[in-house]
């Protein structure tokens, strides 16, 4: 089987890391990544659970811990599957982004309300940020050849680096739980190995599968030690509950492994089952979502660009939530009508839009900017454009890989489409250029492919940059 192709020392991987002080926080509202507000109790404690001890308050969020921690699982399996075989290296960043700061979490007494804990927004991934640098520029640093490296923040803007940044509210004791098993810094023990997993998918010597068990054992045998060694009875009661949380996710990968296959998305066909046909769909599927994921961060860099240079003019603050919102209502409004939906997508943009005065003045500021906005949205545009004829170039490549995985000849496969698609063009000389690129495959033959391979359709046709 092939290997992907990695980087090229062109490829966009990610923007500069820039100077900031503070992380700056996804707004709720904005909908932007997946970080959560408190779902068990929100502001208050209700008056009938009274004034709960807190090892007994950490009981009620058995079910956000739950979430918590399949998340911080499932997220380091998204970040292998966009490391690998990239051939680039990688190194702990400084933390950019959370969700916005939780609240203190109070409760009510005969009238009076008191604060009964504090809460944090906790990051759900084990490295929030990835700094990235060229697989030769690293090594040639590495030998004395180069004095200093160029790097780069790994997928900024994505929907991974989103992902990863995502935050829930939630009791400091789980926090510090949080703290417990990663550290406070970027050179604990397990986000030094968490990291070492990374560089070596990177290199193609760890595929994600293999990866994500690794990481597994990792962080159970990390919450084991912490859990004897935390003296806060409240703090030690939710790695108790993780410990579990993570026993029974290691169950479950063990008697399922569609598990993996839920994670990216693909369904593999049980009559079409073998273990040479399970990796080659997973290592289409990886190459698919690695390259949607580049794609995404270089839009979103060239978008957040052009934005930064409007908002200094308008002297709006980055953050200010309707000057973001507005921002985006507007490139989807003045988009032209086939990039909508995708740029709706990219964004996360809720149904509803906002309809306060304020955002309104807003939008009509921005709109004086078009000589800005018209050409940023022809490059998005481009860009997609771009994206949308690779996806339909690569069916040429996968037709081929399949049928060897198959152990047919084009011939075998020629007859198999005749047999089941009669009206379909499927001689050998068509079989032929369809591999070579010659001849194009749209969708309905792309679908109709997928069926006589018995793979999912989503592997010829990953419609990320479709509508």
């Amino acid at each position: 089987m092939a290997n992907l192709l990695p980087i090229n020392s062109t490829q966009f991987i990610g923007p500069a890391p820039s100077p900031q002080k503070d992380r700056d926080k996804y707004a709720h509202r904005l909908n932007e990544t997946s970080s959560l507000t408190d779902g068990i109790f929100g502001k208050t404690v209700p008056r009938k659970f009274g004034l709960p001890a807190p090892e007994k308050l950490v009981e009620h969020y058995a079910d956000s811990m739950e979430h918590h921690i399949e998340k911080r699982v499932a997220i380091f399996f998204q970040q292998l599957v966009a490391c690998y075989q990239t051939k680039l290296h990688f190194e702990i960043g400084k933390t950019l982004n959370q969700g916005e700061s939780a609240p203190a979490l109070t409760a009510s007494k005969n009238g009076t309300v008191r604060k009964l804990c504090p809460r944090n927004a906790a990051h759900s991934s084990t490295i929030p940020c990835l700094i990235a640098y060229r697989g030769s520029e690293w090594d040639a640093y590495q030998r004395g050849e180069l004095d200093a490296l160029e790097e780069f923040v790994y997928l900024k803007g994505s929907h991974i680096y989103g992902l990863c940044n995502s935050t829930i509210e939630m009791p400091r004791a789980i926090n510090e739980a949080d703290i417990a098993i990663d550290g406070n810094s970027e050179g604990s023990a397990l986000r030094t190995k968490s990291l070492a997993l990374l560089n070596k998918a990177a290199q193609g010597d760890l595929t994600p599968v293999k990866g994500l068990k690794n990481f597994l054992l990792l962080l159970i045998n990390t919450v084991h030690e912490k859990r004897g060694t935390v003296a806060k009875e409240d703090v030690r009661k939710a790695l108790e509950n993780y410990e579990q949380i993570l026993d029974d996710i290691q169950i479950s990968i063990a008697n399922d492994p569609e598990i993996f296959s839920q994670w990216l998305d693909v369904r593999v066909d049980p009559s079409n089952e073998s273990a040479l046909m399970r990796k080659t769909i997973y290592h289409i599927r990886y190459g698919a979502i690695r390259n949607n994921l580049l794609s995404q961060a270089q839009i979103i860099d060239m978008i957040e660009k052009v934005k930064n240079q409007i908002f200094a003019q308008m002297k709006t603050e980055k953050r200010y939530c309707f000057a973001e919102d507005a921002f985006r209502q507007v490139l989807v409004e003045l988009a032209a009508e086939r990039d909508r939906l995708r740029l709706r997508k990219l964004f996360n943009l809720p149904a509803e839009t906002n309809q306060k005065p304020t955002y309104e003045i807003t939008k009509a500021r921005i709109l004086k900017e078009k000589k800005l906005l018209l050409p940023l949205l022809k490059e998005v545009s481009r860009k997609m454009a771009q994206m949308r004829n690779e996806e339909i170039s690569q069916r040429s490549s996968l037709t081929k890989t399949l049928r060897e995985v198959k152990g047919w000849r084009q011939a075998d496969l020629s007859a198999k489409i005749g047999e089941h698609y009669p009206s379909l063009p499927s001689s050998q000389s068509t079989i032929s250029r369809v591999e070579t690129g010659a001849k194009s495959i749209d969708s309905n033959y792309a679908s109709k492919l997928s069926k006589v391979f018995k793979v999912d359709a989503g592997l010829f046709m990953p419609h990320f940059f479709h509508d």
